[in-house]
């Protein structure tokens, strides 16, 4: 596992530490493929050989797991995150929002249950943890995430000594973080199984960062689309304060001319493409952002 603070743009193979599992899997390979040759052409005492291969094959599965592990993905964070809630409060002018964070580290926060309304570029942020003590942070992204409902991510603004100090006293050292550390750990074979399969499957799908500052609310009509000259027809998918996706059948969809989108009142509003994409690799998918 790639350690916090190593950064990273893609992904890369440490060959340093898994060039004996590489040898290793090589050799399982080998012997596989010696095993089946030698089951298939000389058939004779199959069930040693069906015992060996299959207890071969299980090896190799596992060589395989760790190899994955050595295969580490884009390294974005620069410090660990901390599963802890620490009452706070938001303050922004005449906003005032009050939660409970999701996890801490020492470059930043997330909670569930933000509001779905747009939130200030920055804020002042009050942490009523262990000791008390008020920073101000820079918002990261707001979006809706499929069944978890709002998340909003902060990051700390220009914090001094004594603030990463007190950041310090309040995570590391403060009993309540390490009270219920080991509440949750799995005890049951197959589940810990079942979490290895899944992130197994997750450890392929690319990295997605989150950058959305106002979260999508599902939203799904029909409209008209004017890009240029041409109209077209479009199925809105979701919209958000600063924007909106559509789903177009269009041959071309140009992202350097800015489209015109008919609203709920009748009225044409500017966008500008930010991407495109397609959903389920068949249906064109365009993000939208509005035009002042």
């Amino acid at each position: 596992v790639t350690p916090k603070g190593l950064l990273s743009e893609q992904r890369s193979f440490d060959w340093r530490s898994s060039a004996s599992l590489a040898i290793a899997t090589l050799i399982t390979l080998a012997a596989i493929a010696k095993g089946l040759w030698e089951f298939w052409y000389f058939g004779i005492e199959k069930d040693a050989y069906f015992f060996n291969l299959s207890w071969a094959s299980f090896n190799l599965l596992t060589l395989f797991v760790g190899l994955l592990m050595a295969w580490e993905k884009p390294q974005t964070r620069t410090e660990e995150r901390i599963i802890k809630p620490i009452p706070f409060e938001l303050r922004a002018g005449t906003l005032r929002i009050t939660g409970t964070t999701h996890d801490v580290s020492l470059t930043g926060v997330s909670w569930f249950g933000a509001s779905p309304d747009p939130l200030p570029p920055t804020m002042d942020m009050s942490l009523h943890g262990r000791i008390p003590f008020t920073c101000q942070v820079r918002l990261v992204y707001h979006d809706r995430l499929s069944g978890s409902g709002t998340k909003c991510g902060l990051a700390f603004r220009n914090l001094s000594e004594e603030h990463r100090r007190l950041l310090l006293l309040n995570l590391y050292s403060d009993p309540m973080t390490w009270e219920h550390a080991q509440r949750d750990r799995l005890r049951s074979s197959l589940l810990m199984a079942g979490h290895l399969l899944i992130g197994l499957l997750k450890h392929f799908r690319p990295l997605r960062l989150r950058r959305r500052q106002a979260p999508r609310q599902w939203h799904v009509g029909v409209t008209e689309v004017q890009i240029g000259k041409k109209r077209h027809r479009a199925i809105v998918r979701d919209r958000s304060a600063s924007g909106l996706s559509l789903l177009i059948f269009a041959n071309e969809t140009p992202l350097t001319t800015p489209w015109l989108v008919r609203g709920a009142g009748g009225q044409l509003k500017a966008y500008r493409p930010i991407y495109r994409a397609r959903r389920w690799r068949l249906i064109p998918r365009v993000g939208l952002q509005a035009i002042p």
